[in-house]
């Protein structure tokens, strides 16, 4: 009888944390024409209180807490660029932790005809950089990533492009290149190079260290249960989901600072960057896959279902 009852308590939790949700949503929806017309009145002026207030909102309902790792580097007062180990779609409790930071966002409904456009604009201003991370706007990327980091403005990464739980995988060189001389465009077509000589590189690892109460720290098996990377469900699924746990603890490690002017290629400095995280993370991996052989081997594997 135990199952049953333990079931119940989860669909009564998640039924209690609904109405919240909704009012997250609602309001999340609601700031998006605000944002807009901040925009278009003061020039794309940056702000980040409504984006860290939403999301840390939606990680209390979700029941998803962070901490820091006891041997954690102070984050950088300079510029930066900051790879993170992608751990999971809500791995957006991270976000607020940087608030001096933009963070590349990829999303379809960027390409969405008109209201595609609204959401980009309030993205633009509310801390994301909004990406389709296609070959064709490669430029167009990386010209958004040279921009702020021109403006004194730090960007976060997700360089393995997918969440993939414990597993690392190949982390894409691409956010890096401006910082060895490579160029990228504007918004209106115009090539633009990096300025900003004093930007650095470092590195966050992040790890599940608990779930409903249970120490998951050295299980990466058990990951899965909060990554839900074979969970082919809707969204509207996996965050129920998500709110019928009891509690999701994530540990941050950040990393000491790299210096670019210490290596001879943006791939030299990713690697060194993938490395220290993949020594955290998962030190007993050999070898990594790369983004598309990882979503080809998840697709095939059988519906699981936490």
């Amino acid at each position: 009888m135990r199952m049953p009852q333990l079931l119940n308590e989860e669909n009564k939790r998640a039924w209690k944390s609904l109405p919240k949700a909704i009012g997250i949503v609602a309001g999340a929806l609601a700031s998006i024409p605000y944002l807009y017309v901040r925009n278009k009145l003061f020039g794309g002026k940056r702000t980040t209180s409504l984006r860290d207030h939403f999301i840390m909102a939606a990680s209390k309902t979700m029941n998803i807490k962070l901490v820091y790792n006891e041997h954690s580097a102070p984050v950088t007062n300079k510029v930066a660029i900051f790879p993170i180990k992608h751990l999971a779609r809500m791995d957006a409790r991270v976000i607020p932790e940087f608030p001096q930071a933009d963070f590349m966002m990829t999303a379809h409904f960027f390409n969405m005809p008109v209201l595609g456009r609204v959401i980009k604009a309030a993205a633009n201003v509310s801390g994301f950089i909004p990406t389709t991370q296609t070959s064709d706007d490669k430029k167009r990327d990386q010209g958004q990533v040279i921009q702020r980091l021109n403006d004194n403005v730090s960007v976060c990464v997700f360089p393995e492009g997918c969440c993939s739980g414990a597993e690392m995988l190949e982390w894409s060189k691409g956010s890096l290149e401006p910082l060895f001389g490579a160029a990228g465009e504007d918004t209106r077509g115009n090539t633009i190079s990096l300025k900003n000589q004093d930007v650095v590189v470092q590195p966050v690892s992040l790890r599940v260290k608990e779930i409903n109460g249970v120490d998951v720290l050295n299980s990466p098996d058990e990951w899965g249960k909060y990554t839900m990377i074979l969970d082919h469900r809707n969204i509207l699924s996996r965050v129920w989901a998500r709110m019928k746990q009891q509690s999701v603890t994530v540990e941050m490690q950040v990393l000491p600072e790299l210096n670019p002017r210490d290596f001879s290629s943006a791939e030299d400095l990713m690697n060194e960057a993938h490395n220290k995280v993949r020594q955290i993370v998962n030190p007993d991996q050999v070898g990594t896959r790369r983004r598309r052989e990882f979503v080809e081997w998840t697709e095939a594997q059988p519906h699981r279902v936490y």
